[in-house]
This record gives structure tokens, sequence and C-alpha cells, in this order.
């Protein structure tokens, strides 16, 4: 059912997240080292981080309304969750989400920054909480 299935390409917003991420450093100084892997089949995912031996890995998910226009008043808004995972073990470390501010599925940019940047804060924090 499509209502129940994200949509595969979260491309604007991996992006636009690399784009606020690559220039940034955890607390530690640490500088982030990242490799943006193109939409892929999910279960192709786990053999090509194992391939580049990638210590951790944030995914994307776009979920968007049922209907490509407005919301109506019972509609889920659209949101893009994040999952961070352990490169090695496939494990679950965090997770996270941040809402579509717009009422369509092309928010202003205005909207759209804001987002990503929230979604930026809340993986870095979640990187900075790792040994």
């Amino acid at each position: 059912y499509p209502w129940n299935q994200y949509d595969p390409p979260a491309g604007p917003w991996a992006a636009e997240i690399y784009d606020l991420l690559s220039t940034r450093k955890l607390t530690n100084g640490t500088p982030l080292h990242i490799t943006v892997l193109a939409a892929a089949i999910e279960k192709d995912v786990p053999p090509e981080v194992g391939r580049l031996r990638c210590p951790y890995v944030v995914q994307l998910h776009y979920h968007g309304s049922l209907y490509s226009g407005g919301r109506s008043l019972n509609e889920d808004p659209d949101s893009v969750f994040f999952t961070l995972w352990d490169g090695a073990t496939g494990k679950a470390i965090a997770n996270g989400a941040s809402l579509n501010p717009g009422t369509s599925r092309h928010p202003s940019k205005a909207m759209f920054a804001e987002a990503c940047a929230s979604l930026t804060q809340q993986i870095l924090k979640s990187l900075n909480k790792l040994p």
C-alpha cells in the first residue's frame, strides 16, 4: 500500500544535509568524512557500506502524503526520517525526523532549509553521543 511505504528518493534532502554536514566537526574536533550513496534498493545498501568500510551510516527516507497536492486536516504531514546505524553491525543507533513545514510536497526554500537544519542538528547530536 503506497501510504505505508516511504518514497524511495530523499535526493534533495540528502544533498542539502550533505552540504550542511560536510563542513562540520564533532564536538571533539573530529571532522566528518561523508560519502553519499545514490538512492538504491534497500538490500543493496549494506554490501556497499561494507565495501566502503563506513563506520556509521545515516539513511534518509522521505515519507510523502498520499496525495500530491495539499493535505487535508486528517492527513499526516510529509516527513523526512533518518536512521543512524553502525556500519559494521547494521544495528540502529539513533533515529529522528523533521516534518516538511509546507502545505504541499514542495516547501519554500526557507522552510526546506529549516527542516534540513533540524535534521542536521539531530544527526550531529546523535553522532556526538557515540564513543
